[in-house]
């Protein structure tokens, strides 16, 4: 039986929350937590322990003729996607190399809920929390469109409802959610709103906050008193948390939610405290979006074909560039969980975690997880703070960045030129 480790107060790379108290039991290749870790956690740390080899179209093959392969079909594409992009930093920086040497458009599986945020932030501005700040400071928590729960597991747990915080044991901290399917921890208020009004009732808040008188039509948007309670916490709140999770809440034009949340928070500075902390997906979209960032400039959902940062954030959409036919070459990048590439008839370069099955088309590069695999680093959701993953297991799957950098070799190789 392989040698038994325990390792304590290890980071979780499958949400934005990056909790770093996880108790993790090795034995060779199998991974289990003993502490600490939701059941996402679980699953992800206990996923297959299989060392796949690459493939072409289903052909098993050697990692080298696989990368010979992929290199041919980026050399002979005029316009690559890079899409997925779940991965870390160092896998990232070698995603911009790759992209820019290729002239190819970025885009992260996360990013319709990034992006949400994204375009509120550009537009108006906004005050957002720390995790830290979130945990300690506020005595009044809005939740939009959900708990909090689907984005980050431990949210409740680990941030808005800790046992001790900055203000004290046990002081008071109210928590009112605001549509959503009811959460299902103690002590949060729900006030049903449908995902389709709840523009409008945000929209109303922030109307009552600034004196309007509104009509009956506006208060029946939430049941009989709602709306003024609502109105009247937020004023009241000598620190005034709003959170939501744009990725998870399901209505179209999630921007303009985020917008006028960015708004609301604005209102309520002007007269007292008030933070908002928007909630980002897995899939290290926040660490991704800051590499993109500070390397070219501007955001995800920009492209190199001019050869220089062309940022597009509505055309440059994966599933708009798929269903246009607008691209020649898919590079799906996942390399947290085996998620599924998007259906698309072009070359594919398939580079993930061990797959369920070895796919019948594209080059299959197999690649090992960040923080279970090898070491890296990953962004909170609250963009400030790149928390250290470690290497938990011995493996043979190289990291994406690993992959990347040899591909970009033999493009660069002068044979090619």
């Amino acid at each position: 039986m392989p040698e038994r480790v325990v390792s304590s107060d290890v980071v979780c790379p499958f949400c934005a929350l990056a909790c770093d108290d996880l108790g993790i039991e090795a034995r060779g290749r199998a991974l289990r937590v003993t502490a600490k870790g939701c059941e996402r956690a679980k699953a992800a740390f206990a996923r297959s322990t299989a060392e796949p080899e690459p493939a072409i179209d289903g052909r098993p093959c050697s990692r080298g003729e696989a990368l010979d392969r992929a290199a041919d079909l980026l050399a002979a594409s005029r316009l690559p996607l890079f899409a997925g992009l779940a991965t870390d930093t160092a896998g990232m920086r070698a995603v911009m190399a790759l992209a820019e040497a290729t002239g190819g458009i970025l885009d992260h599986a996360q990013a319709p809920g990034l992006f949400a945020n994204l375009l509120a932030m550009q537009s108006v501005g906004w005050f957002t929390a720390t995790l830290a700040e979130a945990r300690n400071r506020p005595d009044f928590v809005l939740l939009v469109g959900g708990d909090g729960s689907e984005a980050a597991p431990r949210l409740h747990e680990r941030v808005l409802r800790p046992p001790r915080s900055l203000r004290g044991e046990g002081a008071p901290r109210r928590i009112v959610q605001l549509g959503g399917a009811p959460g299902t921890g103690a002590g949060i208020e729900h006030v049903p709103c449908p995902a389709d009004r709840l523009l409008e009732a945000v929209g109303a808040l922030r109307g009552l906050l600034a004196g309007a008188r509104l009509p009956k039509a506006a208060h029946a948007l939430l049941p009989e008193g709602a709306l003024d309670g609502l109105a009247s916490a937020l004023r009241e709140a000598d620190y005034a948390l709003v959170v939501w999770a744009a990725g998870a809440i399901g209505m179209p034009h999630r921007e303009l939610l985020a917008e006028h949340l960015a708004e609301l928070l604005k209102d309520l500075n002007a007269r007292g405290r008030a933070a908002g902390l928007p909630l980002a997906g897995p899939g290290n979209v926040i660490g991704t979006n800051q590499v993109c960032a500070w390397q070219s400039g501007v955001p995800l959902r920009t492209g190199f074909a001019g050869g220089v940062p062309d940022y597009q954030p509505h055309r440059f959409a994966t599933d708009s560039l798929l269903a246009a036919g607008s691209v020649d070459t898919l590079v799906w990048i996942s390399g947290f969980t085996p998620a599924p590439a998007p259906a698309a008839d072009l070359p594919r370069i398939l580079v993930t975690t061990p797959l369920d099955a070895v796919p019948a088309q594209g080059v299959y590069l197999p690649v090992g997880t960040p923080g279970l695999d090898h070491e890296g680093s990953v962004y909170r959701t609250d963009s400030v703070v790149a928390m250290p993953v470690r290497a938990l297991r011995p493996s043979r799957l190289p990291a994406v960045a690993e992959v990347l950098e040899h591909l970009k070799a033999r493009l660069d190789a002068p044979t090619r030129t």
